[in-house]
């Protein structure tokens, strides 16, 4: 008994579905499925933004039996809105019915007993071909089977009916055959499984063509290729090419057929029917490579259209392809020049009529802006069409070419490319669409400079991709008017001195294309003020370069493995005053940095006296990189606070990418309480936006640190939250009341190792949901008296109902966050034996 599932999981977000084959009645929970695929389009059913309303946690699961296609449809949920308060949910199988079977089931045990009674072996049409094909979805061969039905079958008609109805769900836009209509042919492709005896234990089917004839003046028929539908996991195997094939034999059988056609065919489809046209036409002499160099031929046309009813545009396409193959895409090759011209010839005929009467009407006005500007977009139309019909064949050709390397292609690409682009670059044709763009995160790169040989790209020692260039190139990300651009940062290893090397092989010229953006002048705010754009003048930077200047007061000392280099280093911690005038200038320069890695970057005012700086140097000894290298810091602002108390914020922490994930921000941050409790002023610390990185590193630093005074014990933490907590907290690293707060409710929580059935679980609850509700008292104070008087006000009905779903939101959100860090902090330190 075997089963086709689609399994649909639809949220109100746009819809990603899952389709799965499950193989007996045991296998009806998706979860034992052994077939898994998604669906591709949804919009026919489902609308432009693929949405469902009202539901939540939405499941949706389509049965189809794999034999007949019989269907049932089982629609899951934990709540639905209520209409009396939110809009009314959508109706599911309202949407799903027009393109379901017509006696789908929505009742388990009715679509049982179609399972029961399902003929396993039944099979439509007279065999065609046999084929043994290697599945890789499932790691076996089995023998598929290609039929040609008869469309007067009516069981036939009704399982087509079923079975069609499934590819709503991969084509963008399908139209249901009439099955009562006698102009269509159908081909389909069934599975043959074995059982583990090798006994047949059924036949399946996996996909179908249909064509439709069409009538064609005076007397004749026109064979049109309407679908092409193979099932996920066939598909890649060549049962599409199988298919299309048995195609043109059934139709080449036909007397009163003129060709074959194909409505409206994606890219997908367009690449097979090319490779099979000329796997197919290249067996005939006036297609090898002797005559194919001739030009094209009438012969070539009447020997494809007796043998496969291939139309004239498709065999004058498939010899193009062939020509180009046999010359293996050489565009030095003379033949490459006989096939544009050509193909430019071809491609002219459309436009050769208008093009005549606007050069003749120029030639009486020709002052005549707007007939100048028509015929330069006729001419610019046509060369748009040549180049993109040079680049389709081309890439066939390659495909249907078996006998060149790979090491060839990539000579005739990079060719044709520079084939390409020099025409570009003289005026011959225009740039295709995306020519010169190029999206910022694929081509810049930052580089930290050692020795001069980090110049050279096989021996650079660290070399990183910015996270965020938003604040940059603006919320695009993209840079105009370069083709094959390069944008290199390259930062000395000590003094963070810059220099900028863009390079590009081509670039737009104006007026034919828009100016291209000032790439030095976007980044020029956001480097070191002395950034060099001449290598020359940066090399005597790199020569003079002072390696073991270190700037402040050392206060830390710790070896640290690094898996990105796979040795350790020692890493020196020091605090930094900016009363010196030279640290103030290399501060300016490294922290230019931080912009591609903070979504929101600030450079600080390296002039302000209440700054504090802790800085992490990593000392190297190998030869010739000798030397205390920055890779990160941490900002302190003093501010004041009233009256006469100092409140310190955590401005920014940043450690290089190579150097994260070792620990290095904790240090950072563990000394930058040491630095600010040791100042007599300071009332707390705080943190300025942090996100969530940071604030996973604080609240684990946080639990650590505290965790060793008494107040914060287990015995005492289940006594609840006391002033003493804050006290000693306060006093040992100016932690704020807030903080220490959050501390004390994840330690509560990892206590008792997030379980939800101990009593401190929903007393830890009890006391966040007070606390988080003290800011929404006062209006749900003031619209509850409003409703006892007037208890019919809809409008104030609903502006409570939002405050309650605003807190709870809130409250599950800080609950989720704070089990998070209990969990994380648990397996680092308490180690328990949960997850």
């Amino acid at each position: 008994m075997q089963l086709l599932l689609i399994l649909i999981e639809i949220r109100k977000i746009p819809s990603n579905r899952t389709f799965k084959s499950v193989f007996s009645r045991r296998c009806l929970p998706p979860a034992i499925c052994k077939r898994n695929f998604k669906p591709t389009h949804v919009k026919q059913v489902f609308g432009d933004r693929g949405e469902i309303y009202g539901y939540r946690n939405l499941r949706i699961d389509i049965y189809y039996l794999a034999n007949s296609a019989k269907c049932y449809v089982d629609t899951k949920y934990t709540s639905m809105a209520n209409p009396a308060e939110y809009p009314t949910p959508d109706d599911i199988l309202a949407k799903l019915s027009p393109w379901l079977p017509d006696d789908y089931k929505t009742n388990i045990n009715d679509f049982m007993v179609k399972l029961y009674t399902e003929r396993r072996f039944q099979m439509f049409g007279a065999v065609v071909e046999r084929v043994q094909i290697y599945n890789p979805t499932d790691e076996a061969s089995y023998k598929y089977i290609f039929t040609c039905p008869a469309n007067d079958d009516p069981l036939f008609k009704q399982f087509h009916v079923r079975f069609q109805r499934m590819t709503v769900w991969f084509f963008k836009e399908i139209k249901l055959d009439n099955v009562q209509d006698p102009n269509w042919i159908y081909l389909y492709v069934y599975e043959e499984r074995k059982n583990k005896m090798k006994e047949v234990e059924s036949l399946n089917p996996v996909g179908f063509i249909s064509i439709y004839k069409y009538f064609h003046y005076p007397n004749r028929v026109r064979a049109r290729i309407m679908q092409l539908f193979v099932i996920p996991p066939c598909q890649g195997m060549g049962i599409g090419s199988h298919l299309l094939r048995n195609a043109y034999r059934e139709v080449a059988s036909l007397d009163d057929v003129v060709d074959i056609t194909v409505l409206e065919p994606n890219v997908t489809f367009t690449r097979v029917r090319d490779f099979l046209d000329c796997h197919l036409l290249m067996e005939f002499p006036e297609f090898d490579s002797n005559n194919v160099h001739q030009g094209f031929s009438e012969s070539m046309f009447q020997v494809a259209n007796r043998e496969y009813k291939l139309n004239r545009r498709q065999v004058r396409r498939a010899y193009e392809i062939l020509r180009l193959s046999y010359i293996e895409c050489n565009v030095l090759d003379p033949n490459y020049t006989i096939i544009w011209g050509e193909v430019v010839n071809r491609l002219k005929n459309p436009f050769v009529k208008r093009v005549r009467i606007l050069e003749k009407h120029l030639q009486k006005h020709p002052n005549d802006n707007q007939s100048t500007k028509d015929l330069q977009n006729l001419n610019r139309i046509l060369e748009d069409n040549v180049i993109k019909y040079m680049n389709s064949i081309q890439d066939k050709s390659e495909y249907t070419n078996s006998h060149s390397s790979q090491l060839e292609v990539e000579r005739v690409s990079h060719d044709t490319e520079n084939f390409v682009a020099f025409a570009i670059e003289i005026g011959l044709q225009d740039p295709p669409e995306g020519w010169y763009l190029a999206h910022c995160l694929d081509v810049i790169n930052i580089t930290i400079m050692y020795t001069r040989h980090c110049l050279f790209p096989e021996r650079r020692k660290r070399r990183f991709k910015p996270v965020f260039v938003q604040e940059i190139f603006g919320p695009k990300q993209e840079i105009y008017g370069y083709h094959n651009l390069h944008v290199d940062i390259y930062y000395l290893a000590n003094s963070a001195r810059c220099f900028v090397d863009v390079r590009y092989t081509g670039i737009a010229k104006p007026p034919l294309q828009p100016a291209p953006d000032d790439i030095v002048k976007q980044l020029s705010p956001w480097l070191p003020c002395d950034y060099k754009t001449d290598e020359f003048s940066f090399l005597i930077k790199l020569c003079t370069e002072r390696r073991t200047q270190m700037f402040g007061t050392e206060v830390e000392r710790v070896q640290i493995y690094n898996p990105t280099d796979s040795a350790s280093y020692n890493y020196i911690f020091t605090s930094c005053r900016n009363d010196d005038p030279q640290f103030k200038e290399f501060h300016a320069r490294f922290q230019t940095m931080t912009v591609w890695f903070f979504k929101k970057p600030r450079l600080i005012d390296v002039e302000d006296p209440n700054w504090l700086f802790i800085y992490v140097y990593e000392e190297r000894t190998e030869e010739k990189m000798e030397g205390v290298y920055p890779v990160g810091f941490i900002t302190i602002h003093k501010f004041l606070s009233f009256p006469d108390g100092i409140r310190a914020r955590i401005s920014q922490l940043f450690v290089m990418p190579p150097c994260q994930r070792m620990g290095i921000g904790t240090h950072l941050l563990r000394n930058a309480y040491k630095e600010v409790a040791a100042l007599d002023n300071i009332v707390e610390i705080v943190g300025q936006e942090p996100n969530d990185a940071f604030s996973g590193l604080r609240d684990m630093l946080d639990c650590e640190l505290l965790m060793k005074f008494q107040q914060f014990n287990c015995e005492n933490i289940h006594q609840g939250y006391k002033v003493d907590m804050y006290k000693v907290a306060n006093h040992a690293y100016k932690l704020n009341k807030h903080q220490v707060r959050r501390v004390y409710e994840i330690l509560r929580m990892a206590y008792i190792e997030c379980n939800m059935v101990d009593g401190n679980y929903e007393l830890l609850l009890d006391e966040i949901s007070n606390r988080l509700k003290t800011p929404f008292k006062k209006r749900i104070r003031i619209f509850t008296k409003i409703l006892q008087n007037y208890p019919d006000d809809h409008k104030f009905q609903q502006y409570l109902q939002k405050l309650y779903a605003v807190l709870d939101v809130k409250i599950i959100t800080y609950m989720n966050s704070i089990q998070m860090a209990a969990t994380l902090f648990s397996a680092k330190l308490l180690k328990p034996s949960f997850e």
